[in-house]
């Protein structure tokens, strides 16, 4: 984001920023002297008419369209050439944030938005953390011809912030197939977790909480059932629920503003089927109690 911020736009620039979404990213383009603009999504995600509506011009929108951050909803087509199109019409870009989109378990893994922009008004960014592990610290961007020049200047300027000895060895791991065999690997594996995640919320959190299950991602959002909903936030279950050695993060956390839903986004990537039942068995307990 530093380096988008550097090469394509000025200190002083609005950037539209999906809302609820990842604060590290508000963070840090505030962090680059950009004014960060939350957006609330609704069923559909992020709406760039309601945005321009709402908060005004702006240079850039960064956003999460094959799967929102943390809600999980994939922009659908109208949405994206709506997007496409302020973004044709204002000079401004667009920041496809592709997360996790390597991990979709029904269908076909959905295509950048990036392939249908022909004006190269999208800045593609991905990162190997997710698909591979953290430590590995390495990321990507896909750039307009335009911002090749002005990016390499200034990652000359800042020196580089990614370690030179594991991208020869991560360039052969994908070239020679590997990358691809350990994506269709974890794609299964993740498929079985997330069906645990469910069965264990049905088995043991029936009546107090509720959980669709996702075609792609990493992790599932749930909501507080009718009958407790009101008597509990979310905070207050996620602190309870780490006090009892359970990961469970509060939906609201990811509001820059005051948050209009309630819930707790649960990660199954990183647990085993066992593992994933005895969290949820916790879980519910707490909210038993509470």
């Amino acid at each position: 984001m530093e380096l988008i911020a550097r090469a394509a736009l000025t200190p002083g620039d609005r950037v539209l920023v999906e809302e609820p979404g990842h604060h590290i990213l508000r963070q840090a383009l505030t962090a680059s002297g950009l004014r960060c603009t939350p957006i609330p999504i609704d069923y559909q995600g992020f709406d760039i008419l309601q945005a321009i509506g709402t908060a005004g011009p702006a240079k850039a929108v960064s956003v999460t369209p094959s799967r929102q951050f943390p809600l999980g909803i994939t922009l659908p087509l109208p949405r994206r050439l709506q997007l496409l199109k302020w973004a044709t019409e204002t000079n401004g870009y667009i920041i496809e944030d592709d997360f996790d989109g390597e991990y979709r378990y029904r269908g076909h893994p959905l295509p950048a938005m990036m392939s249908l922009d022909e004006q190269e008004r999208v800045i593609y960014v991905g990162s190997f953390s997710k698909v591979m592990f953290s430590a590995l610290r390495l990321s990507f961007m896909v750039l307009p011809k335009a911002l090749i020049a002005p990016t390499t200047l200034a990652l000359n300027q800042t020196g580089p912030r990614a370690s030179l000895i594991p991208q020869p060895a991560l360039t052969r791991f994908i070239e020679e197939g590997a990358f691809a065999t350990h994506i269709r690997r974890m794609r299964r594996l993740y498929a079985q977790r997330q069906v645990a995640l469910t069965t264990a919320i049905a088995c043991h959190a029936q009546g107090l909480l509720e959980v669709e299950p996702s075609p792609a991602g990493m992790h599932l959002v749930v909501a507080f059932a009718p009958a407790i909903a009101g008597e509990l936030s979310d905070a207050e279950v996620s602190a309870k629920a780490a006090k009892a050695g359970v990961t469970a993060r509060a939906l609201s956390t990811f509001y820059a503003g005051k948050p209009d839903r309630q819930g707790l986004v649960l990660g199954y990537a990183a647990f085993t089927e066992a593992e994933i039942d005895a969290g949820v068995r916790g879980l519910a307990a707490i909210l038993r109690q509470a």
